[in-house]
C-alpha cells in the first residue's frame, strides 16, 4: 500500500525506496516491484551519513523490557538525521492481528498465565468502553495496547516517522458496516486489498512473498470498476529538521544500566549469562513456568527471535530490573 502511494505522489522518484535484504522473500518481491514500476531499491542517500554504535541490551532494558517481549534493537543508528521515514506498522489493524476471535478463545492458548491476562485484557478493553465478550476482542484488544508498542519500537532511535495505516477515520470505517470485508481471514480479501487496488490496480496484480496472497486479475479488475482509482493527493508540508528531534533513553539510564551489567550485544553467550540472573530473580512460580522454555531457547541457540518459547528469553530479563 506504500509503495502504491510513493509511486503515485512521487513521479520524480524521490522517495528512498527500502527493503530488508535479510528478508529473503520480500526483497526478491521488491526487486521484481523495482523492475515493473521503474523505481531505485536500496538506492544510496543523497547526502553522506554518520552512525553512531548502539549498545543492543542496554538499549532493549531501558525501552522494552516488561513490555514488549521479542528480542529487537538496533546495533547502530544514523546520528545526521536529514530524512523521516514512512513505514507500514498498522496493516494488522485491518487484516487482524490474532485472528478476530474473543478475549476467551485467546485466554485458553496461555494456560499458565490464563487468568491474569483476562483480567488485564477485560480491564483495558472496559476502558475503551469495548465488551469484554465483544467476539472480536483479541483486535480491539490489539488496536488499544500491542499495535503502540509493536509500531513504536522504531522510538528507540528515531521519534520522526510517519505511519499512513495509524489514521483513526480508516480504522473507523474497517470497523463498521461500510466495511464489506469484516473480520478476514488470511488470504481473504480485505479492506486492505480495497486500499491498495483503489491506489494502484496493477500493483496488486503483482505477486507477493507468499502465493496465498496473490489477488487473481480478475477480481482486481472487478474491484477497481466498482471503487474507482485515487488519483492525487493534498501534499503535507514540511517543517524543521529530524536532526533537532532527539530519540531514546538519556544518557544518564545507559549509565544506569551499565552499572548493573546490563549491556552488550545480541549473541547467545551474553544472553545465557543473564538468562541464568533472570531465573534466579524472578519470583519462583514464574521461573519453573518459565525454564522449560528457556531450556527450549537454549538448546535451539537463537534466543533473539520471535518464537514463543524465545520470547521467554524476554519476559525474563525483564526481571533483572528487580535485581
Amino acid at each position: 500500500m506504500l509503495l502504491a502511494a510513493a509511486l503515485a505522489v512521487d513521479p520524480e522518484r524521490r522517495t528512498r525506496i527500502n527493503s530488508n535484504v535479510k528478508a529473503k522473500r520480500d526483497f526478491s518481491v521488491a526487486t521484481d516491484l523495482s523492475k515493473a514500476f521503474h523505481f531505485d531499491l536500496n538506492g544510496p542517500s543523497r547526502v553522506p551519513l554518520s552512525f553512531q554504535r548502539l549498545d543492543q541490551i542496554s538499549q532493549w532494558m531501558l525501552s522494552c523490557a516488561g513490555i514488549y517481549d521479542p528480542m529487537y534493537s538496533l546495533s547502530m543508528k544514523t546520528k545526521n538525521l536529514t530524512f523521516f521515514s514512512v513505514a507500514g506498522h498498522g496493516a494488522e489493524l485491518y487484516k487482524g492481528n490474532y485472528g478476530w476471535r474473543s478475549v476467551e478463545a485467546v485466554n485458553a492458548t496461555i494456560p499458565e498465565a490464563e487468568g491474569a491476562f483476562k483480567a488485564e485484557v477485560a480491564d483495558g478493553l472496559a476502558a475503551m468502553d469495548v465488551d469484554p465478550a465483544d467476539p472480536w476482542g483479541s483486535e480491539w484488544h490489539y488496536i488499544g495496547y500491542r499495535n503502540g508498542l509493536h509500531g513504536g519500537r522504531s522510538t528507540m532511535t528515531s521519534l520522526v516517522s510517519v505511519k499512513p495505516l495509524f489514521h483513526r477515520s480508516l480504522v473507523g470505517v474497517c470497523h463498521s458496516p461500510a466495511n464489506e470485508y469484516p473480520a478476514p481471514r488470511k488470504s481473504q480479501p480485505s479492506m486492505a486489498t480495497d486500499l491498495l487496488i483503489a491506489m494502484n490496480p496493477e500493483l496488486a496484480k503483482h505477486p507477493f512473498d507468499e502465493d496465498f496472497k496473490n489477488l487473481e486479475a480478475s477480481y482486481v479488475d472487478e474491484r477497481s470498476r466498482y471503487l474507482g482509482r485515487v488519483e492525487t493527493s493534498e501534499a503535507y508540508e514540511i517543517v524543521g529538521s529530524p536532526a533537532d528531534v532527539h530519540a531514546g533513553p538519556p544518557n544518564q539510564f545507559f549509565q544506569m544500566a551499565e552499572s548493573e551489567g546490563l549491556t552488550g550485544s545480541f549473541t547467545d553467550e551474553r544472553l545465557l549469562g543473564l538468562l541464568d540472573r533472570a531465573l534466579e530473580t524472578a519470583p519462583g512460580s514464574i521461573s519453573s513456568a518459565m525454564a522449560p522454555m528457556v531450556m527450549e531457547a537454549k538448546k535451539l541457540r537463537e534466543l533473539p527471535s520471535n518464537d514463543r518459547s524465545r520470547t521467554a528469553t524476554g519476559k525474563l530479563l525483564s526481571f533483572l530490573h528487580l535485581a
